[in-house]
């Protein structure tokens, strides 16, 4: 089963639960289409998002004012650059941010010949699941994730995810794996 399957089966059991949604944009049509996901804890705190064309990279400084914010930094990104005080990792279909923690921070998924942004709410759990849907529906075949900061650094760090939440997800990606590995033998 492929892996866009096996995320969808887990979001869609989280959203059986009520204590999930994903923040998702699409960009281009037919197979140029690329569909952008990402989340952040359980219930979703994304609290905005949008699809552009292009390279983050080469438009996000050139911008006066992105989700109502200006003066965004690149912190740095999975292929590199960047000022260093922030960092982003994938692994698998996860997310994670490290480094200094900013007022205003957004992740930004680029693949093809667009990208998408999210907004994050610092005041929470700096992490979460991501996906891509792209040209000839490749599965999250990104070029680079990266992460842009604005405003002051805070000073406590963002709050740590609420245990409740973690085990919801855990469980939920649990069950799914579950559920695959019986149809697997069956």
């Amino acid at each position: 089963m492929t892996i866009l399957k096996s995320l969808a089966l887990v979001t869609a059991l989280a959203l059986s639960a009520g204590t999930a949604s994903a923040a998702t944009c699409s960009i281009g049509s037919g197979m140029q289409q690329v569909t952008y996901t990402l989340t952040q804890g359980m219930p979703d705190k994304v609290t905005a998002h949008g699809c552009f064309g292009g390279n983050d990279k080469n438009d996000i400084t050139a911008l006066s004012s992105i989700f109502g914010e200006t003066g965004w930094t690149l912190g740095g990104a999975t292929d590199g650059g960047g000022s260093g005080n922030a960092s982003i990792s994938l692994v698998g279909q996860t997310w994670a941010l490290a480094g200094t923690a900013y007022e205003h921070m957004m992740v930004a998924l680029k693949q093809a010949s667009s990208y998408a942004l999210f907004k994050l709410d610092t005041a929470e759990g700096l992490n979460g699941l991501w996906g891509t849907l792209g040209p000839g529906n490749s599965m999250n075949g990104l070029s680079h994730a990266s992460v842009w900061y604005s405003g002051d650094p805070l000073d406590g760090g963002p709050a740590p995810i609420p245990l409740p939440a973690g085990a919801v997800l855990l469980l939920s990606a649990l069950g799914g794996l579950v559920v695959l590995r019986r149809r697997k033998t069956v």
